[in-house]
């Protein structure tokens, strides 16, 4: 939660990142979204989707090249703040196919 002279802490980094992904699924609704990104903010995307505190995310491990997969389940209502996900994989490596 601390942030670095003229930086940001992770747990702000959550907060943009949540509201870059709302606003990206608002304006693409229904669609699928490719988002290549820094593994900071793909640690916070993950953390918005599973509701973890910035202090629990930390732990999440994300290495370069890897793929990761977030699916936003549209169902009409809204479960906690980010609404409902499902988490197929996290830290996949690029040459993986799932099956």
């Amino acid at each position: 939660r601390n942030a670095p002279p003229g930086g940001e802490s992770f747990a702000s980094q959550i907060e943009r990142t949540a509201a870059g992904i709302d606003r990206l699924s608002a304006r693409f609704a229904g669609r699928d979204i490719v988002c290549v990104s820094h593994g900071g903010t793909i640690r916070a995307a993950c953390a918005y989707a599973l509701g973890l505190a910035a202090e629990i995310a930390m732990a999440i491990v994300v290495d370069n090249l890897s793929v990761t997969r977030l699916d936003r389940i549209d169902t009409g209502l809204l479960r906690g703040a980010g609404g409902l996900w499902r988490v197929h994989y996290v830290n996949a490596p690029a040459y993986w196919t799932p099956c």
